[in-house]
Formats: C-alpha cells, structure tokens, sequence
C-alpha cells in the first residue's frame, strides 16, 4: 500500500532567501512529497515567488500546483483553500 503525501503552503511576502532554504528542506526529505499545493495570499513579489518554486521543485521533480489570491485573505483562509486541490 503506498501512502501519498501532500504538502500545503500558504505564501505571503516571504523573505526570498527563507522560502528557498524551506522548499531544498522539503525536497532533500528522505520521502518526498508527491505534491505540493501553493497558495499565495497576494504577495507583493510574486514573480520571485514563482522563479524560486520553479527552480527547487522542478529540480527534485515533485509535481506542484500554484493558486494566488485575487486580494489578502489572510493564513486561515489560504491553507483551507490548499485542500480543495488536494488528491
């Protein structure tokens, strides 16, 4: 029987150089997820955001999903929002 593993992330004007060394953690686990779902909550540097997801996590060849909020909702609602896209 195998057990997936699905990571949630909510994002919001996460320092750059932090967010990188938190997705190489993730990506260096002894079992890698099998999908990560993002959600950012309507950061100011988004693009960064995107390049630096791409980079690691393409890299470690786990599959990833990226939503952003049309406006701040805030934590709660964003990590709630990662579950609808959950297998």
């Amino acid at each position: 029987m195998s057990i997936n593993i699905t990571i949630g992330m909510a994002i919001y004007n996460p320092d750059l150089s932090f967010l990188e060394e938190q997705l190489i953690s993730i990506a260096n686990q002894t079992k890698k997820p099998d999908k990560i779902i993002f959600i950012d909550d309507f950061s100011k540097n988004y693009q960064s955001i995107k390049k630096i997801i791409n980079k690691v996590i393409s890299k470690a060849s786990i599959k990833y999903e990226i939503y952003r909020n049309n406006e701040n909702r805030g934590v709660n609602y964003s990590f709630r929002k990662s579950y609808k896209y959950f297998d």
